[in-house]
């Protein structure tokens, strides 16, 4: 009985160990693909950059040898990636980045897009920094919390992501920052160096706009960049329009013969904003219409007096920019068009339910 015991316990123990042997060396040849593949990244971005330039024959041959040592290596770190499981990759050297940085700038020193950028390896932060930094203001984060910290601080307008975080995976992430409201809009890419459908397609419905495989050609990194946020620009300039400030505030299906007069008349208020002043009298003459036909269209079309209207058209306006700002607001109230504190406040809590301090605080959590 006693070595029937023993017998057990050693089989358990030389299964456990052979279990742990098979996982270290699944680690090894997972750190090993993943290391390859950025070190990959870094070798196409300068190799890219130097066949723009004006080279000898010799250099240009050398460079082809680099080039096809690149795809050859490339090719076997896919064909063994391929074949494991994912695994939280190593951790990586703290390496100081190449570029500047300018998340720490001041509000008035910053010009141009911000950018994001998320992965473990700082070597790759710096490498997409550098190649991304005449056209961006560069924030970066290891992690995926650090990230989102990054991101309300400062709200960014587009982010590039990698799959392995300090913290979490590319996916995670995914479903943590588009569950705030305020980045729902922004451009996400994802960069992985698994070139696997089943994550492409995982990545695309938690949220990503596009994603790329490592290594990947700069040129296709920046054209995708370009493209999504001009892609961006028309969503935002969608949701500062009259038509989608519309949507907002009615409350009831506009017919469509209505449609076309009813944003004609909230571009006119988007207009003069600002414009403490504005009176519906103000509004119906600059839209062709008698006050009274104003009146009863707005009746007809919104249930709002023309007064009510405006003033829905100023409140929708204070919210999107509490939301997407950082203007105090106290500045976003004189921004619509409201001069009295009191008054703006009563007024956006009976529409709203809650403070502009209020509504500004839920959308930071």
């Amino acid at each position: 009985m006693v070595f029937f015991i023993r017998k057990v316990r050693h089989e358990r123990a030389k299964a456990r160990k052979q279990k742990e042997i098979h996982q270290a060396k699944l680690q090894f040849f997972s750190d090993m693909g993943y290391n390859l593949s950025n070190a990959l990244t870094l070798m196409y971005g300068p190799k890219e950059q130097l066949e723009g330039g004006r080279l000898t024959s010799g250099q240009r041959q050398y460079l082809e040898t680099i080039e096809s040592g690149s795809d050859r290596m490339h090719t076997l770190v896919k064909q063994f990636i391929a074949a494991l499981d994912d695994i939280p990759a190593p951790e990586v050297p703290n390496n100081r980045a190449v570029y500047r940085q300018n998340e720490d700038l001041e509000p008035e020193q910053i010009k141009g897009d911000d950018l994001l950028i998320v992965d473990q390896d700082a070597g790759i932060r710096a490498f997409l920094g550098s190649l991304m930094s005449s056209k961006f203001n560069i924030m970066e984060a290891a992690g995926g919390d650090e990230a989102l910290e990054k991101a309300r601080h400062r709200t960014p307008s587009l982010i590039i992501c990698a799959m392995k975080l300090e913290d979490m995976d590319g996916l995670a992430f995914l479903t943590k920052i588009r569950a705030e409201d305020r980045f729902r809009h922004i451009p996400i890419i994802i960069l992985s160096g698994k070139d696997s459908l089943d994550r492409h397609i995982a990545a695309l419905e938690k949220g990503a706009d596009a994603y790329l495989p490592k290594p990947f050609n700069p040129k296709h990194l920046m054209a995708l960049a370009d493209s999504l946020l001009g892609r961006g620009e028309i969503n935002r300039e969608y949701g500062g329009s009259a038509r989608s400030a519309v949507h907002q505030i009615a409350e009831k299906a506009i017919k469509n013969e209505d449609k076309d007069l009813i944003v004609r008349i909230s571009e006119i208020i988007i207009r003069n904003m600002e414009n403490e002043a504005l009176t519906s009298e103000m509004v119906a003459t600059e839209a062709a219409l008698s006050k009274m036909q104003l009146y009863r269209k707005l009746r007809s079309a919104v249930d709002m007096t023309p007064t009510e209207f405006i003033r829905s058209i100023r409140l929708e306006n204070a919210r999107k920019l509490l939301r997407t700002s950082h203007k105090t607001a106290l500045e976003i109230m004189y921004a619509c068009g409201f001069t009295n504190k009191t008054y703006f406040y009563r007024e956006f809590k009976k529409k709203y339910g809650v403070t502009p301090k209020q509504y500004r605080e839920s959308e930071q959590k």
